[in-house]
């Protein structure tokens, strides 16, 4: 889709001056008398602090550094980028998606995973790439601090210890993305070795060229954003299943999902129990269990206007620390995984709020198949009876107070859950649950037996 405004964003290695360029462009759209608004990567005041504490701690893997910064792209696309653009002003942005697309393939990502995070975002009026040889970027950026960044270098990858020459193994593959990318995606190459003067006089004939038409600020056009919307029943693209990878390791996952108040964590936690009582090793799993994200998902909920897709990607870094730094260790050690509820809850969640079935399933393709998953079965008066039994109050996400279904939070609470139950029964089918009731006598006795016998079987 278009929009009024104009999208205007710099690319390039570490030391090409491209932040350099952008700042002379702003200072002089801003002479001439545009309505200018400048972002830059990884600067949401959501997001970065706790970015910034990965990195410090060196908690990232390629898959959470992705996954985390993209969190931060869409807190400021949802709440900056796209109103801007929606309202006719000219966005500046200091690096794009295609710094994830360049620097995280670099890191060793899929390809198509990485560019599946940013598949439906605005594509630029005009994209310039500084295009720089190594060498100068590393005499620049020496120049300008007294040391290389740990990330920036690329040492987190164990190339080898030594700065410089990690930033220049790292970066040159850095290169290699952006110049192979550069005329698939449309990306202006700018010689970074010119004279700055000469280079910004180039930027400046490119930017007048897509400013000829160019209205200024517009009449907002209602209905054209990036919004969550209330999503009760499966859409068609909810249909086709997903194969997820099996583990192939020697422990066994068992999965337990169930929406909110269904007893998924009750019967976990007895479930765990049964097992250890019969010499059964034991890690419980679930979602808010990372040491990365747990802390960042409470602070990101207590944000009034955090959007859907900033959300979406704060879970699934959460998910993906538990998966390569709980789940995926304990399964090599044999050891049985309990997971309090698993992707399936993600993704039900956001397809409740219109998310795309095929954008889900590409962002949890990285996850593993589990031995046995159980879902527990219930109706959205039975959740809200035992939520104000247990807790005495509503909760604004639970209730789905985000997608403004009813003012009333009890009315809100029994649409979102009979809404998030449909997709629930999707999710069920496509991928085989186990469902059972919630609520019932034999519930934990069927479920302890029919782990019993994927056990026993595995062993033999």
């Amino acid at each position: 889709m278009s929009y009024p405004g104009k999208l205007i964003i710099v690319e390039g290695t570490d030391g090409s001056g491209k932040s350099t360029q952008i700042s002379l462009l702003k200072t002089w759209l801003e002479n001439e008398g545009y309505p200018v608004v400048f972002t830059e990567w990884n600067s949401s005041t959501l997001v970065k602090t706790w970015t910034k504490k990965a990195k410090q701690q060196r908690q990232l893997s390629p898959t959470t550094f992705h996954l985390i910064h993209g969190a931060d792209f869409y807190d400021r696309y949802e709440r900056l980028i796209l109103p801007l653009l929606r309202a006719g002003f000219i966005v500046l942005a200091d690096r794009y998606i295609y710094t994830a697309f360049a620097r995280d393939v670099a890191r060793g990502c899929e390809r198509a995973w990485v560019q599946n995070t940013y598949a439906d975002v605005v594509r630029p009026s005009l994209a310039l790439y500084f295009q720089t040889p190594l060498d100068v970027a590393v005499d620049r950026i020496l120049a300008g601090r007294p040391e290389l960044k740990y990330h920036e270098a690329g040492l987190d990858l164990g190339f080898t210890d030594d700065p410089v020459e990690s930033f220049k193994i790292f970066q040159g593959m850095v290169k290699e993305e952006y110049d192979g990318m550069a005329s698939k995606e449309n990306l202006q190459v700018i010689d970074a070795t010119l004279p700055i003067d000469v280079q910004q006089r180039q930027v400046r004939d490119l930017t007048k060229s897509i400013l000829k038409d160019y209205e200024g600020l517009h009449p907002i056009e209602l209905g054209t954003g990036h919004a969550a919307r209330f999503t009760p029943q499966p859409t068609a693209d909810a249909l086709a299943p997903h194969s997820f990878r099996p583990h192939g390791l020697p422990g066994q996952l068992i999965v337990v999902e169930g929406s909110d108040y269904s007893g998924h964590y009750q019967r976990s936690q007895a479930l765990k129990e049964f097992l250890e009582i019969r010499g059964y090793a034991v890690y419980s799993a679930g979602i808010k269990r990372s040491k990365l994200m747990r802390q960042a998902i409470e602070e990101a909920k207590e944000d009034q206007m955090v959007g859907p897709r900033t959300m979406a990607l704060f879970y699934a870094t959460d998910f993906m620390a538990e998966l390569e730094n709980g789940i995926l260790p304990a399964l090599r050690a044999g050891m049985v995984v309990i997971a309090d509820r698993y992707i399936y809850t993600l993704m039900a969640r956001q397809l409740v709020r219109g998310g795309s079935a095929q954008w889900l399933e590409n962002l949890y393709d990285l996850a593993v198949q589990p031995d046995i998953s159980f879902y527990l079965e219930s109706d959205a008066e039975t959740l809200a009876h035992r939520c104000l039994s247990q807790y005495g109050q509503l909760f604004r996400w639970e209730s789905g107070m985000d997608l403004c279904i009813s003012p009333d939070v009890l009315d809100s609470l029994v649409l979102y859950q009979g809404g998030l139950l449909a997709q629930y029964r999707h999710l069920a089918s496509v991928y085989g649950l186990h469902t059972l009731p919630a609520i019932g006598k034999n519930v934990q006795k069927v479920m302890e037996e029919t782990v019993l016998e994927r056990l026993r079987g595995a062993a033999e």
